[in-house]
């Protein structure tokens, strides 16, 4: 008897020491894989790019294409830093020497925008707007610069190749060289070739086209650029016509200016309920706001 409980305690002992060992063995191998999977991780988290990394190889991207020498060109680091306003990357600068950067650099932006996007490739996420570019954004702010440092005269129309400009279908773009366009005090016949090149523009672009120009336009300018956007929205889409009409308020128009973009939706009486319904509160609402003493009802009869 004796003997067989010497035996069972002799076999429980064995069993605790074997079971020891591997619970042991197992908790070191998963501290093990453990270990590895933490600096694995942490190794391919320092092998992503940040975002200050990714913003350092555009710039470069875009120095080689403009082939600018980053160490020389302080205006270049500026422009690329968004951090910095255009107010105040303006200080200390003169008017002639910031015409003659934006003249020559937008060239070669325009070029290498129609090649590759002056090297630019999809984010690591896979997205890419090919209307909004590292290398638009540093055209837009050159353009921006430009404008806010010249007056009305201060520019000549082949400083800069304004058709070509207006292609790229940036918003940004767009509101500048339209601003830009009119302070080289085009003639007649030049701003009607300029908004004829507008022509591709659509929604919301073209209604960022024209509002600036009327808002920036001389009398005479006003009457061309009202005709030339009745006629447009004539065309348009219903939707066009009643997006153009729910931010109708931000420009300053005449009873007449009014009534003749008003004559271009009321087609939409017969053809669009939902649209005219618009339409209809949008017009009214513009009309009381500015005591005008117009009816829809003689505007579209």
């Amino acid at each position: 008897m004796k003997k067989n409980i010497f035996v069972f305690i002799i076999g429980l002992i064995a069993c605790s020491a074997i079971f020891y060992l591997v619970y042991s063995t197992d908790q070191s191998i998963d501290q093990g894989i453990s270990k590895r999977s933490d600096s694995e991780r942490v190794t391919k988290e320092e092998s992503l790019p940040t975002g200050d990394q990714i913003i350092n190889d555009q710039v470069q991207k875009l120095a080689t294409n403009l082939e600018v020498k980053i160490s020389e060109d302080q205006l270049f680091t500026g422009l690329n830093n968004y951090r910095v306003e255009i107010k105040d990357l303006k200080k200390g600068l003169k008017k002639d020497f910031v015409k003659k950067y934006v003249s020559s650099q937008s060239k070669k932006l325009l070029n290498c925008l129609k090649v590759d996007f002056c090297g630019m490739k999809a984010d690591p996420d896979g997205y890419f707007d090919e209307h909004s570019t590292p290398a638009h954004v540093l055209l837009s702010r050159e353009l921006r610069l430009l404008n806010e440092m010249l007056e009305f005269g201060e520019l000549e129309l082949n400083e800069l190749d304004f058709s070509e400009l207006i292609k790229l279908e940036n918003k940004s773009i767009i509101e500048s060289t339209a601003e830009l366009f009119l302070k080289a005090d085009p003639s007649q016949t030049d701003l009607e070739s300029f908004i004829a090149t507008s022509s591709h523009l659509e929604g919301a672009k073209k209604q960022t086209f024209y509002f600036k120009l009327i808002k920036a336009a001389s009398s005479s300018q006003r009457d061309l650029l009202i005709d030339s956007l009745a006629k447009e929205l004539k065309t348009s889409e219903a939707y066009s016509i009643v997006a153009f009409f729910q931010k109708i308020s931000s420009l300053k128009l005449d009873e007449s200016e009014l009534i003749t973009i008003s004559k271009s939706g009321c087609h939409l009486k017969e053809d669009n309920e939902v649209s005219w319904n618009s339409f209809s509160y949008n017009f009214k609402k513009y009309v009381t706001e500015n005591s005008f003493d117009i009816l829809l009802d003689e505007v579209c009869p």
